[in-house]
């Protein structure tokens, strides 16, 4: 197996077909941890579904770790993050930086 995890998002006619395959026994525990239905299919693959429409398949209970704790070591960031010259204090300077003030029009201070 790569480093990379094995996942491929699926459709909704995806996800049924897999559940009528039967030998499927839903997985609470991983449910919880991941804030979907997850099932565990044949042959050691994952099932996780978000919603009924969208779902994602994982060859292993591995990769489903996996991609998580990747998720935990790279938080997701604004794609701005670092690029405004004015940096964490960006909202604090909008109305300076602002080519007209509405507090005055608004009466809000």
């Amino acid at each position: 197996m790569s480093d990379k995890p094995d996942i491929r998002q699926i459709t909704a006619e995806e996800i049924q077909s897999l559940l009528r395959e039967g030998q499927t026994s839903q997985d609470d525990a991983l449910s919880r941890i991941t804030l979907s239905d997850a099932y565990n299919l044949p042959k050691g693959r994952i099932l996780l579904i978000y919603d009924k429409e969208r779902g994602a398949l994982y060859k292993s209970r591995k990769d489903v770790f996996a991609v998580l704790n990747s998720a935990l070591e790279h938080p997701i960031s604004h794609f701005l993050k670092g690029r405004l010259p004015q940096g964490k204090d960006f909202v604090a300077k909008v109305p300076e930086l602002s080519d007209c003030s509405f507090a005055g029009e608004s009466g809000v201070e």
